[in-house]
């Protein structure tokens, strides 16, 4: 009699598993019920950011002209990509005129007048190429607009899953060019010059920001605004103006903040990897929540791109009732009104591990120029 209540225990306990696992395992597919988001996504992380120091503390005037920044910064990008070799040749010159111009101030100071000095610095001026002058006068331009749409053109080609978008690390190159030649005309005792040179690679960088059409874009503009930042610094230390030098610290340090928020919540998206681990892939549920409800339409559409990885998962790697909604949210944006996230939605849905492996970047094309857009 024991024995027998034993049984029919054991039976109901192997049965009561079994409802268990119809009830996790069967009822969300019937029911269509997906994952959830994680702590990860709750409000305060997929709403709009923004620096929390003003432009204005930095710069004369907020820009507030019409016109499109973007249309400027193009044309620069282009003038450098055709002149790299003089413009490299430049890069090694301002920052050995930089430093001759230095030690000429530092070991003359005594026994040389201001006057005299000044006369040696100018007949140290370094000549700069046309393509220089013409890249300078085309950032200053789109600093004095008041909104940047560089990514007038949206294409799946551009934004391609899993690579980041040809022209950040462009646009680092024309700031980093432009703050060289900022720190030169600073240590030749041209303030005036290096101010106005700074503050344009600030307010690019905030343009690229504020565009909000890439987080990787959004996040190089951050990096752009701490460097020229620390440029402002160096400046006002040697005009010794503590309150200006204070508040371009306050902004680096804001631009440096908000850059780390930017790269920690990429990592929603894009896990870390463990070396000889197993492959790691964003939580569905984040994605989700990522791509319908964040306030950033830029976050969204990496949203969306990251849908084309969860995608292209072995079949088995997300529970059934994911898959279904990764499928569902990727029909749903291909027919966006919005024609960032409608190309996310095309290069989501196009997206193998096979063809990401055998792409390589490529120079932005010229049809992908603001200019010649839509």
């Amino acid at each position: 009699m024991v024995g027998s209540s034993k049984g029919w225990l054991i039976a109901a306990g192997i049965f009561a598993v079994f409802v268990l696992m119809v009830l996790v395992n069967v009822m969300p597919i019937l029911f269509g019920i997906r994952s959830e988001p994680t702590g990860a996504t709750r409000p305060s992380e997929i709403a709009l950011w923004d620096l929390s120091t003003p432009l204005s503390s930095v710069v004369a005037e907020v820009p507030v002209g019409a016109g499109n920044a973007g249309e400027d910064y193009f044309r620069a990008l282009r003038i450098m990509r055709d002149n790299k070799e003089d413009l490299r040749k430049l890069g090694i010159e301002l920052d050995i005129g930089e430093h001759d111009a230095r030690n000429l101030v530092r070991y003359n100071r005594d026994e040389k007048t201001q006057a005299e000095l000044a006369v040696e610095i100018e007949e140290m001026a370094i000549p700069f190429p046309e393509s220089a002058n013409e890249i300078l006068a085309h950032v200053a331009s789109g600093a004095d607009k008041g909104e940047m749409v560089y990514m007038l053109k949206y294409t799946p080609a551009k934004l391609q899953v899993a690579r980041p978008l040809d022209a950040v690390e462009e646009f680092w190159d024309l700031a980093d060019l432009l703050l060289d030649i900022g720190a030169y005309y600073r240590a030749r005792g041209e303030y005036d010059k290096a101010q106005a040179v700074i503050e344009d690679v600030c307010v690019m960088g905030w343009h690229m920001f504020n565009e909000r059409g890439n987080v990787g874009l959004m996040a190089k503009g951050l990096f752009i605004q701490e460097e020229a930042g620390l440029e402002l610094q160096y400046l006002y230390l040697e005009l010794e103006d503590e309150a200006k030098r204070a508040m371009a610290e306050a902004y680096t340090r804001a631009a440096k903040a908000l850059g780390g928020e930017l790269k920690a919540k990429g990592k929603i998206l894009d896990p870390p990897q463990k070396k000889g681990g197993k492959p790691v892939i964003a939580k569905a549920g984040d994605v989700f929540n990522i791509v319908e409800n964040d306030k950033d339409r830029a976050w969204r559409a990496e949203g969306i791109l990251t849908l084309g990885v969860l995608k292209a998962q072995m079949s088995g790697v997300l529970p059934r009732t994911d898959e279904r909604a990764v499928r569902e949210l990727i029909e749903e944006y291909l027919g966006s009104d919005d024609p960032l996230l409608r190309a996310a939605a095309q290069a989501a849905r196009d997206f193998t591990f096979g063809a990401a492996e055998e792409s390589e970047p490529k120079p932005e094309p010229e049809a992908d120029a603001p200019e010649d857009s839509d």
